[in-house]
């Protein structure tokens, strides 16, 4: 009875870290990182599940080298977990260590990517590092999949569209990248990823006073951001 009670314990106690998981999961999608954060230091959790969360916090604010030292332990624990895999992956990417980061890449099948309660979580993972690997044709399908998936919130399909569109442009698909920014830019007017790119294929085109006018539309909506006002800056030089 009293192992029974200890077992009992120990799966509630990893079920309230899984949970807590998602939530800060989902927080970081939502772009709330100090809210996530926040959430994993009153957590309590501790030994695997912390070092799980401590890996996705600090992938999720960029910090490459910490990332890495704590995914590797928590892929370590559970190499066929694609959540810590795709992002250990990805940060392994951002020190350009590429013959580490690609075979962890390919060990996560699409439909393990795929999978789970956030189906679309794995998949913009993929999707994005088979892109950094300039496979453009299978991120691409992986991004569909993500858009046609109804469990997907709004914010994620639009953003595997963009990246849609992003792909058509870097394969110089001009005019279909347009018109999927230009969809874009109906759903969410001022979409400043989407407001750059389409401004940066009119600019390749030699368009400037249409990337002009990109710019100064986005800067109406966003009237502060950095990049638009650079972006917009540098056409004053051009004629």
């Amino acid at each position: 009875m009293k192992q029974f009670f200890i077992a009992m314990t120990l799966l509630v106690a990893a079920c309230q870290a899984a949970d807590m998981e998602d939530n800060v999961v989902r927080l970081v999608e939502e772009g709330k990182v100090n809210e996530a954060q926040d959430q994993a230091r009153k957590s309590g959790v501790s030994g695997k599940a912390l070092i799980r969360l401590k890996g996705i916090l600090f992938h999720a604010v960029g910090q490459a080298d910490s990332a890495v030292a704590y995914l590797r332990q928590a892929h370590k624990d559970n190499p066929s977990d694609a959540r810590i895999t795709l992002r250990l992956a990805e940060a392994l990417f951002w020190k350009r260590d590429l013959n580490d980061s690609r075979p962890l890449m390919e060990q996560v099948s699409d439909n393990a990517a795929l999978s789970g309660p956030r189906p679309w979580e794995g998949g913009m993972h993929k999707a994005g590092l088979l892109t950094c690997f300039k496979d453009f044709d299978h991120a691409a399908g992986i991004y569909r999949m993500v858009i046609a998936e109804r469990s997907a919130p709004g914010p994620v399909k639009l953003q595997a569209r963009y990246h849609l569109a992003e792909i058509a442009a870097w394969s110089k698909e001009f005019p279909r990248a347009m018109s999927m920014l230009d969809s874009i830019l109906r759903t969410v007017p001022g979409k400043v990823d989407a407001t750059l790119l389409k401004g940066q294929i009119e600019e390749w085109q030699g368009q400037y006073a249409q990337a002009r006018s990109t710019y100064t539309a986005g800067l109406q909506f966003h009237p502060t951001d950095a990049s638009l006002r650079m972006r917009l800056e540098k056409l004053s030089w051009v004629k």
